[in-house]
């Protein structure tokens, strides 16, 4: 019996022996391979890859997503002497697992994140005012804030994704002086809406009344051109009429004038035997 369970046990124990030599990278990992306790190569891609049996070979697993570390409240000092209480987060990823393996570990990277956010926040607001940091600037002072803190651990094989304030307090004592400042830039910050809006209206108001005059000129040139051909028009017409009875246009003009005439309080009217106005009353066409 035990010339039958010596083998076997010898083959199960030669068998696990040979499976410690497969590692397994899941999604969310990295693996540093390491000879010897000498590092070989990383595989940053999941699946599987190989190393040598235990104990010649070992394996150290990175973590592959982005990671986040919560600093304490820390106090700032403004350019303008402003204190702040300031609530930050920072976001990070381990983009080269052999320099990170050889320079540092899990507990310590995060202490040297914080620590280089800190300095890396601090001499970022110590140039700037509480104007920069209550305005839209203070996004682009914190893109600055990240790439110094990129170049800071990028030694260690971390790069740091992002970094946000999340809370930024005046202390007690800077209450006074920021309300203070706040309310001067709001105040400059009317003052010019005032005068843009001022110099809009102008500008709407001249254009409105260069618009106005065009087109009334526009319009009384339009006019203007159909009166004439109005006009042209009544000519033509007129003399068309003219020419098909020149008598009866002849007797028509007559009585416009003589109705002119005796348009008064006189109702009579003096005419001659031989009044061509007499002679077109005694024509007997006038009676047909």
């Amino acid at each position: 019996m035990n010339r039958i369970l010596i083998p076997v046990a010898g083959v199960i124990v030669a068998v696990l022996w040979a499976l410690s030599a497969v590692v397994v990278v899941r999604e969310d990992q990295q693996a540093v391979i390491r000879s010897f306790n000498a590092i070989q190569r990383a595989q940053t891609d999941s699946g599987l890859s190989f190393k040598l049996p235990t104990p010649f070979g070992s394996v150290d697993f990175i973590e592959k997503r982005v990671l986040a570390t919560d600093p304490e409240i820390e106090q700032f000092i403004l350019s303008d002497d402003t204190r702040l209480d300031v609530d930050y987060y920072v976001r990070y990823r381990i983009t080269d697992p052999i320099t990170y393996v050889r320079n540092t570990n899990d507990l310590l990277s995060v202490q040297q994140v914080e620590q280089a956010s800190k300095d890396s926040l601090s001499e970022a607001l110590r140039s700037v005012n509480l104007s920069t940091v209550l305005s839209d600037q203070r996004d682009q002072l914190l893109l600055e804030v990240r790439s110094s803190i990129s170049d800071k651990m990028g030694q260690l094989g971390i790069d740091v994704v992002d970094i946000r304030i999340g809370r930024a307090d005046f202390v007690a004592e800077n209450l006074p002086f920021a309300f203070n400042e706040m309310s001067a830039d709001l105040l400059d910050t009317y003052k010019s809406e005032l005068s843009n809006g001022s110099a809009e209206g102008e500008r709407l108001r001249a254009t409105a009344n260069q618009e106005a005059r065009t087109r009334v000129a526009e319009a009384n040139a339009t006019a203007a051109i159909m009166r004439g051909e109005a006009e042209a028009e009544a000519a033509r017409l007129l003399n068309a009429a003219h020419g098909q009875d020149v008598e009866f246009y002849t007797f028509w003009r007559s009585m416009q004038s003589y109705r002119e005439s005796i348009a008064t309080d006189e109702k009579s009217l003096i005419l001659t035997t031989d009044n061509d106005f007499l002679k077109s009353l005694q024509s007997p066409n006038l009676l047909q």
